[in-house]
């Protein structure tokens, strides 16, 4: 993603560089009513806005770098670290409730097993209007 100060910094370094260069080949006058003075505000204004869109661009560049630093050093620790597996507990014991344990009302899985399935009961036949 293109960070905002690079183009901002480049159109101060820019105008900047124009303002000065503008500033140095113009004559240095500026009208009051007492007369001219030889003050050229082109120069010094450039020369501000050259130095800010420098800065502007300077940050942005040691972000930039910072931000690889980190990267690079990250995956320094990750190609560090070795491959661990970790293998399942095997002697988890597995969940038996008791018969105190199990809730009121329901019957252990034993008796359910011993017990006969129950018979289906079948619908009584109608009778048929032949019939009577």
């Amino acid at each position: 993603m293109l960070d905002v100060r690079y183009p901002i910094g480049y159109l101060f370094l820019i105008l900047g560089l124009i303002l000065a260069g503008y500033g140095y080949v113009t004559p240095a006058t500026f009208n009051t009513a007492g007369g001219p003075l030889p003050l050229n505000i082109d120069i010094p204004w450039g020369i501000l806005m050259f130095l800010f869109g420098l800065a502007t661009v300077s940050v942005s560049k040691l972000d930039e770098v910072r931000a690889l630093e980190a990267l690079s050093v990250q995956e320094k620790e990750n190609a560090q670290e070795p491959d661990v597996k970790i293998e399942p507990d095997v002697r988890m014991e597995p969940d038996i409730k008791t018969e105190s344990e199990s809730s009121p009302g329901l019957e252990n899985e034993t008796e359910l097993a011993s017990k006969p399935a129950p018979e289906s009961k079948a619908a009584p036949e109608s009778k048929t209007d032949s019939e009577g």
